[in-house]
Parts: C-alpha cells; structure tokens; sequence
C-alpha cells in the first residue's frame, strides 16, 4: 500500500486536521525521502487509528496510552501518529527537542503536492535548516529529555550540521544524567549513533565536548585511567576507541587484502544494510572488547603488565552493560560472544599454522559471528601496532586474518554444518569404554580426522579410535 493512501485516509478521518511534524518535515525540505513518518492530529490518535484500520490494510498498535501515540504498521515502513487531544498544534511544536524538528505541515497540502509555502514553523526552524544549525526548541529542552543530547551529536554528523554555541554549552551542562533515563531509550539513541558509517566521530565528540557517554558507560572512566603493557602505547579505553576506528575502516574495505574484501563483500553489504541489527552491538563490542582489563591487571616479577584472561572476565561485564541498555536476548549473546572470543584469532596466529581442529572449534562456536569476530580482531591488533608504530605487523595480521577468511567462505558447508560420525556415547559402546575424560579426546581425534576427510564413515570412525586406543596402549 502507497503511504499517499494512507494520508488521505488519515486526512478524511480527521477532517483535514492532521500535520506532519518533526524529522518528516526536516527530510522532506532537505529533499529526502522520509524513511518513517511522524503526524499530530487533532483529538484522539488511538481512536483514529482503529478507524484508520476500517479504512486501509495497516495494522494498528498502541504504542503509548498515557500519552495518546499511536502506530499504522505497513510492508518496510510505518506511521507514528499523536493525538494533540487539547492542545493547540504551536504548543506541541514548541515543547520539541530542536528547532529543526519543530516544524508542521498541513497533510491536505503535502497531498497536494505544492506544499513549500505551507509550512507552519514557530521557531525559525527553516533558518535554522538552511544555515545548518541545531538548536534547542528551549533552555529546558535537554533537561526535559536528556536523550537528546544523543540525538543532537546524531543530527550532527548524520545531516552535517553544527549545534549552535548555546546550545552546545546547555549540552555540557544538562542537569537530568542519562543513567536516569530507561535504558532502552539510551539504547534506541546509541543505536542509531552506530549505526552511522563514521560513528566513532560521534564517540569522541560525545566523550570529549558533552563527557555524557560516561553516565551511560561508568566503565569508560577506569578504562581511561589503566594504562597498559609494552603491547600498547594507549590506555584501555583510547586502545578500544581506536579498535573503533579501525574497524570502520575495515567495513570501508581499507585494511583487507584483495582477495579477501572480495570473498566478503556480500557479508559486509549485508551487515552495512538498513536492515541489518547487529552492526551497532558489533561497535559497541569494539569500544569495550578490553573491559576485562579492569578486572585482570597483574603485574610479573620483572615488573611487566598482564591481563591474562581479560577476554574470559570481560564477557559476564558487557553482559551487564547489555542489560543496562534491556539488550535483546539475540543482542545480548552476540556482544558477550564477541568480547570472550575476540583474542582467539590471536592466539591461532600466534600458534601458526593453526590445526584444523582448533579453526573448527573457533569457527563452529562462533558460527555466523566467526566472520566478525575477525574482522574485531583485525581492528584490535591493527589499532595497537598503528599506535606502537608496527604497521608491518599490522599488514602480516591483516594477510592472515584475510586467509581465515578465505577458508571460512570456501568451506563455509564443512566448518559449520559437520556433524560428528559418533557421539560420546557411542564412542563409549563401540570401544567398551566408561565416561571419562578420554572420551572428549577421542571426540577431537573423530572431528579433526573428519574435518581433513580421512574418515567419512561410521565404520571408519570406529577403526580410526580403535586403532589411536591401540597405539595409547604401546605409548605406555
């Protein structure tokens, strides 16, 4: 269904009293295409909306009683709609976060198709849009919601704006924290902040000019202050902003070999999609991949730094984070997943060639999170030889990391849908063995011997471990 039926649904039913406001209008002035659309209408917005569903295939939700919001749900898109029940339409407008965003359009004349001269803007928002300013609807515009301090440093960099002085100083000094605010409301923001090609610049600036990113994330302060070992020129969190870096870099196709970005590339497109949800939990697993840190610091007798098993302590942390932030369960387990295994790849590297074993372990634990967790640890160690000024080192990783790629897409059938010959109960009856520790050996010996093709039967299998029981008994 066209979103012009819609409208002129929506504008029957309210008598012409119904207005597009907020990031609709700002797009379409910018010449956009707005992606989702917000209305006010007059009255009620959850009775309009089931009058709305009599009319036209959408499907209804309620998505606020209290405050009257409603949604038309429709194939790739949907329309929010707020009932301004009492309210005059310059009153809501004013009570919006920035004056870019406070402006209306009639619908009845948006359907007419010339709509440029009736645009209902009390604020100097098209002033505003033309210079390519952000500012504050009011003083207690961030104080009210501080969410969008978020969404100005977002509008920023997403429409290339500047924010105007003033408001920029009431940003650094919003009264409300944003520890206060539901977390899946940071999160929604975050999320679109991600989600952007050069997020990181967002990062900084959120980080360094507001300094608000520490009441989401009270780990970033320790981070900045743990200095690390002769790995690292960087403390923990610039290492893991920096890994941020990299990373996008990587999504742009800078650091791969070739024939690796090639094998890829319809992996990257579809992770760099609109559709695609985890690629802001796949960022914020760079920013805080290293927060185990906290937790492991040690120091040898010769004075040098560890953090052994920081990847291991750092999952059960970002699942906290995660649960701050009411990650879903899917998103929850990518991030946690991502943080304790992104040192893996390292230490294949550093056990070069890794055995088939141990790359089927990596990739088969992983399974369609194995392609990123690389990419991670590409990132990772390329940010700290850049900063340690090892760029060679960096290339030979980046060569490596692109040869596990390559396998990974060439045998993408055999790493990830292998089911082994026998099982450990099996193994138990065909060898007259009793559970044991030797059992889940003699599984890796079957996987391995699997995976490498020398055995593809269940016969084969059998005289594979009887005969590894033979030479054990020899070995003694």
């Amino acid at each position: 269904m066209q979103i012009n039926t819609v409208l002129k649904a929506i504008n029957h039913i309210t008598s012409g009293n119904a207005y597009l406001v907020g990031g609709s209008v700002r797009d379409l002035l910018l010449g956009y295409e707005p992606r989702d659309i917000d209305l006010v209408v007059s009255g009620s917005a959850q009775s309009m909306i089931y009058d709305l569903a009599k009319l036209t295939t959408i499907r209804p939700v309620i998505l606020h009683k209290e405050h009257d919001i409603a949604r038309a749900v429709l194939p790739g898109f949907h329309v929010d709609i707020t009932g301004l029940g009492n309210d005059a339409l310059l009153k809501d407008l004013k009570r919006r976060d920035f004056t870019i965003n406070a402006m209306a359009l009639p619908v009845k004349d948006y359907l007419l198709g010339d709509w440029s001269g009736h645009i209902i803007d009390p604020l100097g928002g098209l002033t505003d849009l033309r210079r390519g300013i952000i500012k504050v609807c009011s003083p207690g515009s961030l104080n009210e919601d501080p969410v969008r301090v978020l969404r100005a440093a977002r509008l920023q960099a997403r429409l290339g704006f500047g924010i105007d002085p003033d408001t920029l100083k009431l940003m650094q000094n919003v009264k409300k924290p944003l520890a206060a605010v539901p977390g899946e409301r940071v999160w929604e923001e975050l999320r679109h902040i991600l989600g952007l090609p050069d997020a990181a610049v967002i990062i900084y600036f959120l980080t360094h000019q507001t300094k608000v990113l520490e009441q989401v994330f009270p780990e970033i302060a320790p981070m900045q202050q743990m200095e690390q070992n002769f790995y690292h020129a960087d403390n923990v969190w610039v290492h893991c902003f920096k890994t941020l870096i990299e990373f996008e870099r990587v999504l742009k196709g800078e650091l791969l070999p070739g024939v690796a970005k090639e094998s890829i590339t319809k992996y990257l497109e579809n992770l760099l999609s609109n559709e695609e949800k985890r690629l802001p939990v796949i960022k914020l697993a760079c920013l805080f991949h290293d927060v185990g840190k906290l937790a492991t610091r040690g120091e040898r007798d010769d004075g040098r730094i560890t953090f052994y098993g920081h990847h291991q302590v750092g999952g059960p942390m970002v699942e906290l984070i995660g649960r701050r932030l009411k990650f879903s369960k899917r998103e929850l387990k990518l991030f946690r997943l991502l943080v304790e295994w992104h040192m893996q790849p390292l230490f294949l590297y550093k056990n070069n060639p890794p055995s088939t074993k141990a790359v089927f372990r990596f990739f088969g634990t992983l399974g369609e999170a194995a392609p990123v967790c690389l990419l991670l640890s590409l990132a990772d160690v390329t940010s700290s030889r850049r900063a340690t000024g090892k760029l060679e080192l960096a290339k030979d990783y980046a060569d490596y990391i692109g040869r596990m790629l390559e396998r990974l897409v060439s045998e993408k059938d055999l790493f990830l849908n292998t089911t082994p010959l026998l099982s450990g109960e099996d193994i138990c009856n065909e060898l007259n063995l009793a559970p044991s520790p030797l059992i889940g050996k003699l599984k890796d010996v079957l996987w391995e011997a699997q995976l490498e093709g020398k055995v593809t039967t269940r016969r084969d299998a059998v005289e594979l471990l009887k005969m590894r029981q033979i030479e054990r008994i020899f070995e003694r």
